[in-house]
C-alpha cells in the first residue's frame, strides 16, 4: 500500500491545513498562520497608516450605531489623517454642516427618523452643500434603493461590512488633492 499524500487524512480525525503567507512570521521567526486578513499586514502599503501630519480635510461621518461610528472614525483618522466630525443622526449632521463645511460626507443609509437618503436630499437642496461629495454605506444591496441615490449625486456606495483595503482608497479618491 502506498502512503497517502501529504495533508491527506490518516483515519485519525480531520486534517487541518493552515494557510501561510510568504514573509509572515510570528515569534522567533516561525511562520504564523494566516488568521486575520484584516490585519495591518494584509493592507497594501499604499494605504498603511503612517505618522503623516493631519490633513486639512474634514470628513463628516454619519452613523447611528456607536460601534460602527467609532470604527469608521478610527480608520479614517489612522489611514487618512483627516479631521473627523461625528454625527449619530441626520439632525446632528445638519448641525455640523451649519458650522463647518466638510470635504466629504460618509453616511449610513438606514437610520431611525431621517435616513441617509434624506441627508442626501438636504445636501442637494442647499447650494452651498450641493457639491460636497457623499458616500453612502449600508447593508442594503437592493439596486432599487441604490440607483436613486447615485442619480441624486451620491459619488459612491459601499456595502457593510467594509475593511480599510476597500474603504480607504474610495474615500481618498474623493478628498481634495494636496490636503495631506
Amino acid at each position: 500500500m502506498t502512503p497517502p499524500p501529504p495533508g491527506a487524512p490518516h483515519g485519525r480525525g480531520p486534517t487541518v491545513v493552515v494557510r501561510q503567507r510568504a514573509g509572515r512570521t510570528g515569534a522567533a521567526g516561525a511562520p504564523r498562520p494566516d488568521v486575520d486578513d484584516h490585519s495591518a499586514e494584509a493592507i497594501p502599503a499604499r494605504i498603511q497608516p503612517s505618522a503623516a501630519p493631519q490633513r486639512t480635510s474634514t470628513v463628516l461621518c454619519v452613523e447611528d450605531s456607536p460601534i460602527h461610528l467609532r470604527l469608521l472614525t478610527r480608520q479614517i483618522e489612522q489611514y487618512l489623517h483627516c479631521r473627523i466630525l461625528s454625527a449619530a443622526s441626520v439632525e446632528a449632521a445638519v448641525a455640523h454642516l451649519l458650522d463647518v463645511r466638510p470635504d466629504l460626507v460618509l453616511t449610513d443609509l438606514m437610520m431611525p427618523d431621517l435616513d441617509g437618503a434624506d441627508l442626501v436630499a438636504i445636501l442637494q437642496s442647499r447650494p452651498e452643500w450641493r457639491d460636497i461629495p457623499v458616500i453612502v454605506h449600508s447593508v442594503v444591496s437592493d439596486l432599487a434603493r441604490v440607483h436613486p441615490l447615485i442619480s441624486s449625486g451620491v459619488k459612491d456606495y459601499m456595502l457593510k461590512p467594509f475593511v480599510p483595503e476597500t474603504m480607504i482608497p474610495r474615500l481618498n479618491r474623493l478628498l481634495p488633492a494636496g490636503s495631506a
